[in-house]
């Protein structure tokens, strides 16, 4: 059986950006994490898909706007720990993960996800996938990005795909003469 993640973060405001990306993706995939940077860009959107499962978590930027939300999450999917964090309590800069690799180590994770740099970022730390999907909205290195984190078993993988991007095209794009109106049926490996 597979599982997948779509993982987003850094999103700054960019709410229509945020539900864009989500509607084409939540019922496709086995939950949504997005690591903060605004967490009300996506705060609303559990109500419209209830049975796709979302981790929310508190990045540097939303201090006082989103109430009493987590600054780190645990959960299990396909027999995997995934651990996230916004990144910004663990020393987190561009080009070098501060001491987040030490928290995931510590928790023993098969998945640390991160954001706070927007900047797109993925490496395997042991038997830990570091993973940070870059900015939805301001990049500082590149393109709009997000992620797809995919669980089966053959092990854990992570892709990064450009915000507006082909692929995003292609599933906007008419099919046998008819608009495709919902995500596919699986995301991209």
């Amino acid at each position: 059986m597979s599982e997948s993640i779509l993982v987003l973060s850094d999103s700054h405001g960019g709410k229509g950006e945020v539900e864009r990306v989500v509607g084409l993706y939540a019922r496709a995939v086995s939950a949504i994490v997005h690591l903060g940077d605004l967490a009300a860009d996506i705060a609303d959107l559990p109500r419209r898909w209830p049975e796709t499962p979302f981790y929310i978590v508190a990045g540097n930027c939303d201090r006082g706007l989103v109430g009493d939300m987590p600054e780190s999450l645990e959960f299990s999917l396909g027999g995997k720990k995934i651990i996230l964090a916004h990144g910004h309590r663990f020393g987190v800069e561009p080009g070098g993960e501060g001491r987040i690799h030490w928290w995931a180590l510590e928790r023993e994770a098969d998945v640390c996800l991160f954001g706070h740099t927007h900047v797109p970022e993925m490496f395997m730390d042991g038997k830990c996938l570091m993973f940070n999907p870059g900015s939805l909205t301001r990049p500082r290195a590149g393109r709009p990005s997000y992620g797809i984190i995919s669980i089966n078993r053959a092990g854990v993988t992570g892709r990064h795909l450009i915000a507006g991007g082909l692929f995003t095209a292609l599933m906007a794009s008419p099919k046998n003469g008819k608009p495709q109106s919902d995500a596919p049926s699986r995301p991209p490996a």
